[in-house]
């Protein structure tokens, strides 16, 4: 026994018990009697404190901050000392822990809180991503016509969010209003991104950068978002958003008229995809453009302190950071390569984002956004007044300011005075699609009724266009032009009236004279006061008159010509 226990490097002792416990197993048929046991050692001995206090020490030991993670359990002790509801017993009991420096390791097994728990009070938002969720499920749909659970097709589902991009963009303002814009032109900010993607694929079917001065965005961004998406691309049944403004009652409205079925993410973060777009976004786009300043405020000095300088109008932002055009064609080229990279899972094998995505809807197409109702869910919704047969709407362009837009249609004119509700996107270039209806019956006109679907705007607005596979971003110069046409379609469709009165000062005739847009003479009414207090009688009959050229007016000559300059 002693030379085998001396072979094997353990002690007579030890190899007396293992040759005990096989021997038991060979007896009793059960192997586990042959596995060594691991020896527990004493019982912990149970606090002596009781478990209404305990559940008090344990819930203050949760809330005290000692560090990332950690906690202070005599901090949270010293703290139930000096309440009320801590019996004298304990109070001395818990001086006494002070006094020796440390609490009882009984006690401390029993007020100890889970990492889960230290959560709860810290952020919860961290909690419920640290939970468990089913992986797996948000590619998934139950079908209608069978009931069962298939995978779902391109374009059925799509989430969508925003985040901030990790350089700084340089944007044109010539308008001035911050220190960096009066000395050097331009605006610089991270401003926002709002994207979608498809559920079933990954794929991103379309974004938008928003750009505000204070780098945030509105329930109209959000909803205009997604309307220039769904106009190009698809509609889907089903939009997962998260809270605030995609959840706003403009958002909500937006959802109903489309027909789309919303699913709120709000504090569900496990169930948007897109959460973990952003990342791998964020690496290919630090790649492709200059001017990173990180992720995370203050992790690249050198970049910050030129963000501070340029943002006081010391420095030229322009020598660090990208201009808009480069920004929108890095996060063009960015979402590109997400969109041809495979995605390899456990549960649904690989696939390229574009490829299934153009597969799906090959197998299962799907229509884009009624255009019939889509000019309801323009970003811009004003109502204004009719002044001078032009409609004046000042909101934000995509440049991120403020500035006026003005719409004019010959139509207008028949409407001055009233009340109109106009619709239209800052975005789309040019705008010459705004549609204006009444916002309040006018004239017997009852409300609602669309006054035009083709009114025009005539400022040089801000326009961003692609180009060579790149972006534009320039002032649409024909706004002018179309300004001086309009004004030729009011002057030729304008009604010239006469009327003559008696020297009493009633009506005595009355002629109404009509032009077409052409120039020619449409239509003549002729009215005759029959007496007094009667209404004025319009003749049965409407002279239709050929169009007659106009006599030879003498010619006017110029200041110059009179003064005799340039002779």
């Amino acid at each position: 026994m002693r030379r085998v226990a001396h072979e094997c490097g353990i002690s007579i002792g030890r190899l007396t018990r293992i040759l005990a416990r096989f021997d038991a197993a060979d007896k009793t048929g059960d192997l586990m009697k042959a596995v060594a046991k691991k020896s527990t050692g004493r019982p912990p001995k149970a606090a002596e404190i009781p478990e209404a206090h305990l559940a008090a020490l344990r819930s203050l030991y949760g809330r005290s901050n000692a560090g990332r993670g950690q906690g202070s359990m005599m901090s949270a002790a010293l703290v139930y000392a000096r309440k009320k509801a801590c019996p004298a017993d304990l109070k001395a009991t818990i001086q006494a822990w002070s006094l020796a420096g440390h609490i009882p390791r009984s006690v401390r097994r029993a007020i100890a809180v889970t990492p889960q728990a230290r959560l709860h009070f810290r952020d919860p938002r961290a909690l419920r991503l640290a939970t468990a969720y089913a992986p797996g499920t948000l590619r998934m749909t139950v079908d209608e016509e069978t009931g069962a659970l298939r995978r779902l097709w391109g374009g059925e589902a799509q989430n969508w969010d925003d985040a901030s991009i990790n350089f700084e963009v340089c944007v044109p303002w010539t308008w001035g209003g911050d220190p960096c814009s009066d000395k050097w032109g331009v605006k610089v900010g991270r401003f926002q991104l709002l994207a979608g993607l498809d559920n079933a694929s990954n794929y991103c079917p379309g974004f938008s950068y928003i750009i505000r001065g204070k780098e945030q965005y509105k329930g109209a961004d959000a909803t205009g978002a997604m309307l220039r998406c769904w106009r190009q691309d698809v509609l889907p049944d089903k939009v997962v958003v998260e809270g605030g403004v995609w959840q706003s009652r403009r958002a909500l409205d937006f959802y109903r008229l489309t027909g789309t079925e919303f699913i709120s993410a709000k504090g569900r973060p496990n169930l948007k995809p897109i959460e973990g777009y952003w990342k791998d976004l964020w690496s290919v786009l630090s790649c492709l453009a200059d001017g990173q300043i990180g992720r995370y405020r203050g992790e690249m000095k050198r970049e910050t302190d030129s963000l501070m300088r340029a943002r006081a109008g010391s420095e030229d932002p322009r020598r660090h950071f990208p201009s808009l055009e480069t920004a929108l064609k890095a996060m063009h080229e960015a979402l590109a390569i997400k969109n041809g990279k495979a995605i390899h899972s456990t549960e649904y094998g690989t696939w390229v984002p574009a490829e299934r995505y153009a597969a799906d809807l090959a197998r299962h197409p799907r229509p884009a956004l009624d255009p019939a109702i889509s000019w309801l869910l323009a970003p811009v919704r004003a109502e204004r007044k009719i002044v001078r047969g032009m409609i004046r709407a000042s909101v934000e362009c995509p440049l991120g300011g403020t500035m006026p837009y003005h719409f004019v249609h010959p139509s207008l004119y028949e409407f001055e005075g009233a009340e109109v509700a106009i619709y239209f996107d800052p975005w789309r270039s040019p705008i010459m699609d705004a549609v204006v209806c009444l916002a309040k019956p006018f004239k017997g006109v009852p409300e609602g009724t669309i006054v035009t679907k083709t009114a025009e705007c005539i400022d040089d607005a801000p326009v961003i266009g692609g180009i060579d596979q790149g972006f534009d971003v320039s002032f649409d110069l024909t706004g002018l032009n179309r300004a001086i046409q309009a004004k030729k379609q009011y002057l030729a469709a304008a009604r010239m009236e006469f009327r003559a009165l008696k020297l009493d000062g009633k009506l005595h005739a009355a002629e109404s004279e009509i032009r077409a847009p052409d120039g020619s003479l449409a239509r003549v009414e002729i009215g005759q006061q029959a007496g007094p207090g009667q209404a004025v009688a319009r003749a049965a009959a409407v002279a239709e008159k050929p169009a007659q050229p106009e006599p030879e007016r003498p010619r006017v000559r110029s200041w110059m010509e009179l003064a005799g300059v340039g002779n």
